[in-house]
């Protein structure tokens, strides 16, 4: 059977108009049975639910881990937040599971966070060396990504894993580059955090994120404050 070409062109419309509703200010990554295990690499989408280009982005890791096996399983029999494990091995690392990162060319793919988590701890008398990379980003067809890579649990026969009983990874797209603290406003608490980040050479004063902090960005802050909401 011949598709006319009105047909087609009639089913393009369907397929653009779906995929642009779709798309939204919000993408969430379901967490749910993502393993953390020595040795092993995994990734989750937030397909099919897409999320709009914009200049700015903030983002959230949160979930619940239990130990399925190993000394893990002893130390954390019940589902345990996240933030609490991460910092029994890198005191300050779960400041990095909460941010927000610019993508002034408001264009996809950019990525939101990539962090190395390192650190080490005793576990029931045994020495534990951990190690894990979490990268959260947009790909180019506008899904959100979370991948967990280079784990290391040392030494892996004797603490075992855990298991993600429940989380997501969310990322809120802002309408505005000025919006420091992402309340969809633009005003005086923006500018002053804005300033105090840039005094202290914070990476999230990097408004260009090119690596570095200085004038450029703070005149590329200063237009996009000017120019509001």
């Amino acid at each position: 059977m011949s598709i006319g070409a009105g047909s087609v062109a009639a089913l393009v419309a369907v397929a653009v108009l779906s995929s642009s509703a779709l798309a939204d200010d919000q993408a969430v990554i379901n967490l749910t049975g993502l393993r953390i295990k020595h040795a092993t690499n995994q990734n989750k989408s937030s397909a099919p639910d897409a999320i709009d280009a914009g200049p700015r982005y903030a983002y959230v890791i949160d979930g619940m881990v239990k130990g399925d096996s190993g000394l893990l399983a002893a130390l954390y029999p019940s589902p345990t937040p996240l933030a609490t494990v991460l910092e029994s091995f890198q005191p300050g690392a779960s400041e990095a599971l909460a941010g927000a990162v610019n993508d002034l060319a408001a264009a996809h793919p950019v990525v939101m966070m990539d962090q190395t988590f390192t650190g080490s701890t005793v576990i029931l008398g045994v020495p534990v060396t951990f190690g894990a990379r979490f990268v959260v980003g947009i790909d180019a067809s506008h899904f959100a990504y979370f991948s967990l890579t280079n784990v290391v649990i040392d030494p892996s026969f004797l603490v075992g894993s855990m298991t993600f009983t429940s989380g997501t990874a969310t990322i809120n797209r802002v309408a505005c580059a000025a919006d420091s603290n992402c309340d969809g406003f633009v005003n005086g608490d923006d500018y002053d955090l804005f300033a105090s980040w840039f005094d202290a050479a914070s990476p999230r004063a990097d408004h260009n994120r090119d690596g570095f902090v200085n004038g450029d960005d703070y005149d590329l802050f200063a237009e996009a404050f000017d120019a509001g909401c």
